[in-house]
């Protein structure tokens, strides 16, 4: 009966494993439609209101896991960093929550590093050039999460069962 119950929780942990590796799939590309939002959003407050980074970040609500990442940026340079030291604190703290690979965050310190730099149009530009990659992303991780998500729950029951086999 013990072998039995410790099989049955050794497939329903290799189950729990599937289900929170095919999790991750599903945040990246929630946070790739955030910051896609995030950019358009932005680009609009640069464009239009030719207001200072510390007013965009501090005065405005962003979509999703952004807003709360803007607000962190705007009490970083409160407290006497630079945008871009701000910009790159937040992205670490960001990355703690959500699971980014390594070009993720290049492809964000890549924008905080040109934000604020130059003009509105090199901003505008900025922006729709990593719209562009973020969009690019955005297609893989979709693909990823339909085709890996699947695959992770089966290969995590699947190692579950095996386990469990090798138990009894």
């Amino acid at each position: 009966m013990v072998k039995i119950t410790g099989a049955i929780l050794l497939i329903i942990s290799g189950f729990g494993a599937g289900m929170m590796m095919a999790q991750g799939l599903k945040k990246k590309v929630s946070f790739y439609e955030d910051f896609l939002s995030f950019l358009n959003e932005l680009k609009s407050l640069i464009s239009y209101t030719s207001q200072p980074l510390s007013d965009v970040f501090g005065g405005n609500t962003f979509n999703g896991v952004f807003d709360e990442f803007s607000n962190a940026v705007y009490l970083s340079m409160q407290c006497e960093n630079t945008f871009e030291d701000a910009w790159q604190k937040s992205v670490t703290v960001l990355s703690d929550c959500i699971p980014l690979e390594s070009d993720d965050i290049s492809l964000l310190s890549e924008f905080g590093r040109g934000l604020g730099k130059t003009d509105i149009s090199g901003q505008m530009a900025l922006c729709e050039l990593i719209s562009a990659k973020a969009d690019s992303r955005l297609q893989v991780c979709r693909k990823d999460k339909e085709s890996k998500s699947r695959m992770y729950k089966t290969l995590g029951i699947l190692g579950g069962a095996t386990a469990a086999l090798l138990v009894i």
